[in-house]
Parts: C-alpha cells; sequence; structure tokens
C-alpha cells in the first residue's frame, strides 16, 4: 500500500457481498471472494448493515472514459451496463464526452465545462468516475482556475491511470505518430497529446505541483487479474509490466492506480478492460469475434462492482 492511501477493502468487501446476494440475477454474479483478491493488511469487516436502497441524497454518477474511448463507442462504452443498472436504483448517470486522442490539459477544459453546463441541483451531489487515462483528465480538471463546481463531491479512479503507465511509454516513436494522427471516422485527433498525457514521468511531474483538492473524497478501485481471467489480448503487455511489478491488469500497475491520499476500495480480479468495458455482452458479430478471439474473459459483475463503489462512497461523504 502507497504511503498515504487509506485502507477500505474490508468494509468494500461487506458492501460487495450485501450487494451481490440482494441482486442474484444479475450478469456475470459473483460473490466477493471471487471478484475480490486478498492480499496482506486487509483486516475484518465492521459488520454493519448495507443499506441497499435508493440514493438517500440526489446524487449524479458521470463517467469519463480512457484514451481511445469515442473511437470504439460503436462497439463498447465504458460501465454502459453498469451505468444503466444504477439509473434503474435511482441515480442520475451519464458520460462527459472528451475528445479520445486529446491531452489532459485539453480534456480537463472539457470536463469542467460539462460540468459547469449541466446546471446541477442546489442539493445534487456528484461523483466522477475516471477509467484509465480518465482519471487524468478529471485530475487535471480540479487544477484549473475556478476548478470543479461544489456539487462534484467524490473522484473514483476506477483502473484509473493516476500515476501514468509504462505502456505507454514503452510505444515506439512512430507507432505514437500513427496512432495520434491516424485518420479514423469517429475518432478526431484533438491535440494528439493523449498519449503523453500516460507517460509516467509527465504524471509524476504534474502531481509534484498539483496536490489535490482535500474537499473532494479520493477512491481508488484497481485491478490485478489471476491468470484465468486475463484476457489473451492482454498477455503480452502484462509480461512486460510483470517485469517492474507482477501486480498489474495488463495496462496498469497496480500502485500506479492509486491515488494519492485516497481509500483503496479493492483489488479486483479482472484485466484492464473486463473492469469496464462490456465487450462480451455486445452480440454483433464483430463484438462476438473480438471476444472470442482476444478479449475472451471479458465476463465480470460491472453492475454489481459500481452499485458497492456507490454505497461506500455514501456511506463516505454521509
Amino acid at each position: 500500500m502507497p504511503p498515504g492511501v487509506g485502507d477500505g477493502r474490508a468494509r468494500f468487501r461487506e458492501i460487495w457481498q450485501a450487494v451481490a446476494a440482494a441482486r442474484p440475477n444479475l450478469p456475470d454474479a459473483r460473490p466477493a471472494a471471487a471478484a475480490l483478491r486478498r492480499f496482506a493488511g486487509e483486516g475484518a469487516g465492521e459488520g454493519r448493515p448495507v443499506a441497499l436502497g435508493p440514493p438517500l441524497v440526489p446524487e449524479r454518477v458521470l463517467v469519463v472514459g480512457g484514451i481511445y474511448g469515442a473511437c470504439v463507442a460503436w462497439l463498447v462504452r465504458p460501465f454502459s451496463d453498469a451505468l444503466r443498472h444504477l439509473a434503474r436504483l435511482g441515480w442520475r448517470v451519464g458520460e462527459i464526452p472528451i475528445e479520445p486522442r486529446s491531452s489532459s490539459a485539453r480534456n480537463a477544459r472539457l470536463i469542467q465545462d460539462h460540468l459547469q453546463g449541466l446546471g446541477l441541483d442546489p442539493d445534487e451531489r456528484v461523483v466522477l468516475v475516471g477509467y484509465s487515462k480518465g482519471l487524468c483528465d478529471i485530475m487535471e480538471a480540479t487544477a484549473l482556475p475556478g476548478g470543479l463546481p461544489p456539487g462534484v463531491r467524490a473522484v473514483v479512479g476506477i483502473g484509473g491511470s493516476a500515476w501514468g503507465s509504462p505502456v505507454a511509454a514503452d510505444l515506439p516513436r512512430p507507432l505514437k505518430a500513427l496512432l495520434d494522427r491516424l485518420a479514423l471516422p469517429g475518432c478526431p485527433p484533438g491535440d494528439g497529446g493523449g498519449i503523453d498525457s500516460l507517460l509516467p514521468e509527465r504524471r509524476r511531474a504534474w502531481l509534484a505541483g498539483h496536490p489535490l483538492p482535500a474537499a473532494i473524497g479520493w477512491f481508488s478501485l484497481v485491478a490485478v487479474p489471476t491468470p484465468p481471467r486475463l484476457s489473451r489480448v492482454l498477455v503480452p503487455s502484462h509480461r512486460r509490466l510483470a517485469r517492474i511489478d507482477p501486480l498489474n491488469d495488463g495496462q496498469m500497475i497496480a500502485s500506479d492506480a492509486m491515488i494519492p491520499a485516497s481509500t483503496l476500495l479493492g483489488v479486483l480480479d479482472a484485466d484492464h478492460w473486463a473492469l469496464a468495458l462490456p465487450i462480451a455482452r455486445n452480440e454483433s458479430l464483430a463484438a462476438s469475434a473480438i471476444a472470442a478471439g482476444l478479449v475472451d474473459e471479458n465476463a465480470f459483475p460491472r453492475e454489481v462492482m459500481l452499485e458497492s463503489v456507490l454505497r461506500y462512497v455514501g456511506e463516505a461523504l454521509g
């Protein structure tokens, strides 16, 4: 556990277990013991009951997706299955549009503009969920002049690139240039700074100069798949990262996904794509071929996961 990161794993496990027991008919159902890995230092649970009704205060959950997300929106959107589930339970949900290949500095301004244009109710609470690079974009938005609206009470990084990823640094420069500028339908190049925003040295330098605002609650959920839970497409990058740290999800080293001074909720037994992207649930021929050939371990109870996150955050905020 990095210094300054709090430990919420035991309570989050209890909440997951309660949510999973209350929703046995959700897809890819999996109890906490099969979805959350247990590592040294996780204490005993608190034994308190878990509230499973509608949110007690008006609450909006907004997702910021990762790099290239809009480029594959025809195939998959992050947490789309889990957001539908939350909407049925009474949350207001949505996704903040960003430029899929732009820098975090550029996307931070888009996030700020979007939130300021929502016309939030005075008593409405906003929880931002940053997946992969989306977390970097949110973090940079908090440091802009004017910051984020006061209704933004919590940020949750799920597989978030808080400290960057060595995968970005490993890309050969010709491939990086191609990915930054290649013309793709529905995938504008933006300012072409997306990959650079994920470089570990870039993230470390930004964090050194920008303490995260204490008025916002910060929470981290990371992933370390066991071998049977790692999709074929992520095996090579998982092996490369394992030379640095075996605790990785195929794109992010677990400790690099922990936001400074945040609360660690848990360690998922899932790879970087399974924790957020419901590719296997898309019944199109293209998605089925991708799932069968490359993304062969995509099943994960994302509905239970995101509801458990919101239940934990609700308790923490009071």
